[in-house]
């Protein structure tokens, strides 16, 4: 027990992510630390580690004037670039392309919820002429409430992960784990953390994007007009909303999925995204789902981590590529 030697190192890595590199917002529910210098994270089940730097907000925009950003980006760890240098993150990439300057307001585990909420902010205190909103398919899950936000970490079982209980770390607690995968493992089945190899090695989940009862539960409709709010709250604002639907890796790879596993799951991002578009639309918003381009060069080489589900660097280059010319015309770059 002293020595911490049966404390799972995935705890300790859920640990110290949650604890040490975030810290508890009131309003955003979480966020990164501000003004960290090259803090050092490693996620021993995928082998990814990574050196992330924050800024007086706890975003990857370190020695950037976000005052002078044109583009504002928000989303999750995708759009944050988790295990990558910034400079390899499509944000990054597309500021070199297009010549402007972007300011990237994304932070792992965020929901549509946090992207409003961020949208607002920004736009009250800065004037970009373009808020890009990156969509994943993990976004398409319950809705958070406003008093979860407010005390996150306990509402999402955080807290949990302060410490390992002692009876955890005794030899009997450990057999009896140990004994009980053997036995129940192979009956439980169905887990959405349940994985399987495609015949390139890469490791596809049953469901870690998509809540899988997304639609049947109705949480579709509360998050769909969240969303349709938040595009209209950065029109009144004076900016041009731009929406990119990015794609799992389990979408990418959906013969390989659907071979492993079944179509159902991904179904449910697919008639997401399509509904998403449309609501879009409605609005004059122009979106670029990145689902097409990705099944088409996305694969070969592969543009995803062979565990880690996130893009690699070849995906943020392909994703910065494909978003270019969606945004020079909502900035009157030209085609």
């Amino acid at each position: 027990m002293a020595t911490g030697a049966l404390v799972p190192r995935a705890f300790r890595d859920q640990q110290r992510l949650l604890h040490e590199f975030f810290e508890p917002d009131a309003v955003l529910g979480f966020r990164a630390k501000p003004n960290l210098a090259n803090f050092e994270i490693e996620w021993s089940e995928s082998a990814e580690r990574a050196s992330y730097s924050t800024d007086s907000e706890g975003f990857r925009n370190v020695g950037r004037d976000v005052a002078k950003a044109r583009i504002l980006f928000v989303g999750d760890s995708f759009t944050w670039g988790v295990w990558l240098p910034r400079e390899q993150t499509f944000p990054d990439l597309l500021e070199q392309q297009l010549g402007v300057p972007i300011a990237n307001w994304a932070r792992e585990s965020y929901y549509i919820e946090q992207y409003a909420l961020l949208a607002d902010r920004f736009l009250d205190a800065y004037d970009p002429d373009v808020v890009a909103i990156c969509i994943y398919a993990n976004d398409l899950t319950a809705p958070i409430s406003a008093e979860q936000l407010a005390n996150f970490y306990e509402a999402f079982g955080w807290t949990n992960f302060q410490r390992y209980p002692l009876g955890k770390r005794t030899l009997a607690f450990q057999a009896w784990q140990r004994l009980s995968r053997i036995i129940y493992d192979g009956e439980a089945g169905g887990s959405h953390l349940e994985f399987k190899l495609a015949p390139n090695e890469l490791r596809l989940y049953r469901g870690i994007g998509a809540h899988p009862y997304y639609e049947s539960a109705g949480y579709n409709e509360a998050i769909e007009a969240k969303y349709s709010r938040m595009l209209k709250s950065i029109q009144s604002n004076g900016a041009t909303p731009v929406v990119f639907l990015l794609p799992s890796k389990e979408s990418t790879y959906r013969a390989e999925y659907v071979a492993l596993f079944s179509a159902d799951y991904l179904q449910i991002e697919e008639r997401a995204h399509a509904r998403l578009g449309n609501i879009a639309a409605d609005l004059g918003v122009a979106t670029l789902d990145l689902t097409p381009v990705f099944r088409a060069q996305g694969r070969k080489p592969t543009t995803y981590f062979q565990i880690d589900p996130h893009w690699n660097a070849a995906g943020h280059h392909l994703a910065a590529t494909s978003m270019e010319p969606a945004l020079r015309r909502a900035l009157g770059l030209g085609p």
